[in-house]
């Protein structure tokens, strides 16, 4: 986190397991007034932002595209 930051976008764990808000930078961002976004809701204003509604962030697609076609993604 520096003093340019605008926005922290967000995981769901830390890498050791903990919950993103025992992070330090997650406190940092909450100190300073930062804007703090999951990864959804950091998808989701891009796709509003750019009219891209297929937008999809590029590890989830990725991980997407992975998947043989005979799997249903539910």
């Amino acid at each position: 986190m520096s003093g340019k930051t605008d926005i922290l976008v967000t995981g769901y764990k830390l890498e050791d397991g903990r919950e993103v808000t025992q992070g330090s930078k997650y406190r940092n961002a909450t100190d300073k007034g930062t804007e703090i976004l999951t990864e959804d809701e950091f998808e989701e204003r891009i796709k509003k932002l750019s009219g891209n509604e297929e937008f999809v962030l590029g590890q989830r697609k990725a991980t997407l595209e992975s998947i043989p076609e005979e799997v249903e993604v539910v």
